[in-house]
């Protein structure tokens, strides 16, 4: 991640990817859902913000700089008892300041219980964890969500932006979201 203003890189993200011997480097679009499916989904999640702690701590050891990174956590993973905990325990084991983590939640999570999805972005904030909604805009957006969750950051979805340079109508939708995010104070 980087300032397009400055060019200064602020940020980074951890993204899995299955690499199969036959069909190369596979998508999480295209294996995610069946780990969802088979209720496996959080071993990837787990062990993504384990390899990215270990990192980040590696980083320290050897004083060079240290970013934030964001990773993503499925909806599946974050219904879960003691979830939070279970971050927790992973970061504390590294000695990390918890604002050295985003947690990524995909647009989707809006198909969960809204008590119970602003119940847990309010104990990963209040633990000192940044809440970015990925891929806003991917499917049918409902703009609720931005008032129900207390967000660090929002990242549009690709689809919303693809065209900026060559529609105005997207460059309007892109630009009244910014303007949005900045009155609600949503910027990382």
């Amino acid at each position: 991640k980087f300032e397009i203003a400055t060019g200064r890189i602020c940020g980074a993200e951890a993204l899995a990817r299955y690499v199969d011997d036959r069909h190369g480097v596979v998508s999480p679009v295209k294996f995610i859902p069946q780990l969802e499916k088979e209720n496996n989904v959080r071993f990837v999640d787990f062990f993504m913000l384990e390899e990215v702690c270990r990192l980040l701590r590696s980083w320290q050891k050897q004083s060079q700089p240290v970013l934030p990174i964001s990773l993503n956590f499925s909806r599946c993973t974050l219904m879960e008892d003691g979830v939070v905990d279970e971050i927790n325990r992973i970061v504390d084991k590294y000695e990390l300041e918890r604002s050295l983590l985003e947690i990524e939640v995909t647009e989707s999570v809006d198909a969960m219980d809204r008590r119970i999805l602003t119940d847990i972005s309010q104990r990963l904030i209040q633990a000192g964890y940044r809440l970015f909604l990925d891929d806003f805009g991917a499917e049918y957006s409902n703009l609720s969500i931005l008032s129900a969750l207390p967000l660090s950051g929002l990242k549009l979805d690709r689809s919303l932006i693809h065209d900026l340079y060559a529609n105005p109508t997207t460059r309007l939708v892109a630009e009244s979201l910014i303007q949005l995010c900045h009155k609600m104070k949503i910027v990382s």
